[in-house]
C-alpha cells in the first residue's frame, strides 16, 4: 500500500503542472503560449506540403512574431510587424545567399536591417527587422531554395495572421477587473497597517517594509494599466463583443 501511495503521488506531482496550465486557460499569456504554438505548428506543415525544403523553419519563426493577442492589435500593428518580418527575412535571405553567417556578415545584417528599419519608418518595429533577420539567418544556412524561404516567410505570415481572426480572440474584461480587485486588497492591506503604526513608535524595519511594499504596488499599478489597455483593445473589433456594448 505504500509503494502504491508513493507512486499516486508521484504522477500527481508530474501533472501538477499540466493541471494548473489548464486552470490557467484563460490568462493572456497563456492564450497567447497555445495560438502561438499552434500558428507555428501549421505553417510548418504547411511549408513541408509547399516547399522543397526539408525542414521549412522559418515559416514557424515567422508565424511566432506575427501573433498577436487581441484581434485590435493585430490589425493596429500587424501591417508595420509584417513589413517588419519580411524585410528582416529577405535581408537574411540576401546574406546568407551571398556570405553565409560570420562575424562581420552579423554585424553588417544588422546594420542593414536598422537602416532599412528607419527608411521605411518602421517606428517600434525597427528593432525587431534586425531581431528577424538575425534569427532566420540562423536557419538559413543552405545557400539554395532563396525563394523557398520566401514562400516560407508569406506562409508564416499568413498562418499568423490567421490564428489572430479565427477563431476571435478573447475578451479579457474579466482578468482586468480581477487585477484592478487585486490591487485595491493591497492597498487596503498597507494602508490599514500603516493605520495600526501610526499611533506609536515604528520600528525601522517595519518602516522600510511598509516602503518596499508601496513599491511593489507601484509595479502592480503598471500591470493593472496594461491589463486594462488589452481589455479595451480585445473589444475592439472583436466578433464576440456588440458594438451596442461598447456605448
Amino acid at each position: 500500500m505504500p509503494r502504491r501511495s508513493g507512486k499516486t503521488h508521484g504522477v500527481s506531482a508530474a501533472v501538477a503542472p499540466l493541471t494548473e496550465f489548464i486552470k490557467r486557460r484563460t490568462e493572456p499569456v497563456v492564450v497567447q503560449i497555445v495560438r502561438s504554438t499552434a500558428a507555428a505548428v501549421v505553417s510548418y506543415l504547411v511549408a513541408l506540403r509547399l516547399t522543397d525544403q526539408r525542414a521549412p523553419l522559418t515559416a514557424p519563426l515567422t508565424a511566432l512574431l506575427v501573433v498577436q493577442v487581441t484581434l485590435y492589435a493585430t490589425l493596429k500593428t500587424g501591417a508595420r510587424r509584417v513589413n517588419a518580418v519580411l524585410v528582416g527575412v529577405l535581408i537574411a535571405i540576401g546574406f546568407s545567399v551571398l556570405v553565409g553567417l560570420t562575424w562581420w556578415s552579423l554585424g553588417a545584417i544588422i546594420l542593414a536591417a536598422l537602416l532599412v528599419g528607419n527608411a521605411l519608418r518602421l517606428g517600434d518595429f525597427v528593432n525587431e527587422v534586425a531581431i528577424s533577420a538575425m534569427l532566420v539567418l540562423g536557419v538559413t544556412q543552405v545557400q539554395s531554395g532563396a525563394w523557398d524561404r520566401v514562400l516560407e516567410t508569406l506562409i508564416g505570415t499568413v498562418v499568423g495572421l490567421g490564428f489572430n481572426l479565427f477563431p476571435a480572440p478573447p475578451v479579457w474584461v474579466g482578468p482586468a477587473g480581477a487585477s484592478i480587485e487585486d490591487l485595491a486588497r493591497r492597498i487596503r492591506r498597507l494602508l490599514l497597517r500603516i493605520g495600526e503604526e501610526i499611533g506609536g513608535h515604528t520600528p525601522v524595519e517595519n518602516a522600510m517594509a511598509r516602503l518596499d511594499e508601496a513599491r511593489r504596488l507601484d509595479q502592480a499599478v503598471g500591470e493593472v494599466d496594461g491589463a486594462l489597455r488589452r481589455a479595451e483593445d480585445s473589444l475592439r473589433l472583436n466578433p464576440r463583443v456588440k458594438e451596442g456594448l461598447l456605448n
